[in-house]
């Protein structure tokens, strides 16, 4: 992929109230998407990677099957948000890019 930049993932669960914090690398190149991050429950950096259904829309899948989600942002925002399920868990994603940081 094209862009890549360093980032900050908060990752929301439902029917929590704590937020989980964690750095996180975005590949972007328009047509993809694919976020990496170190989960801890899985004590393994995992990656959420899938194409655009529309500009600015991503349907992605964990790279070992175990969750699948969405990204939105708008084109050169620092923004993406999106949904995420794994194993009858859910929640929310809120990820902000570092501006001039690639990975």
């Amino acid at each position: 992929m094209s862009n890549i930049r360093k980032g900050t993932i908060t990752s929301f669960y439902y029917g929590a109230e704590e937020a989980a914090n964690d750095p996180c690398t975005v590949a972007m190149n328009g047509t993809s998407i694919a976020v990496t991050y170190y989960d801890p429950y899985a004590e393994k950096d995992v990656t959420y990677k899938g194409n655009a259904r529309g500009a600015g829309h991503y349907e992605v899948a964990r790279d070992d099957g175990e969750g699948q989600g969405t990204f939105h942002c708008f084109e050169n925002s620092e923004f993406i948000e999106g949904y995420w399920t794994e194993g009858g868990e859910g929640g929310m994603w809120a990820i902000k890019i570092k501006k001039d940081s690639p990975a």
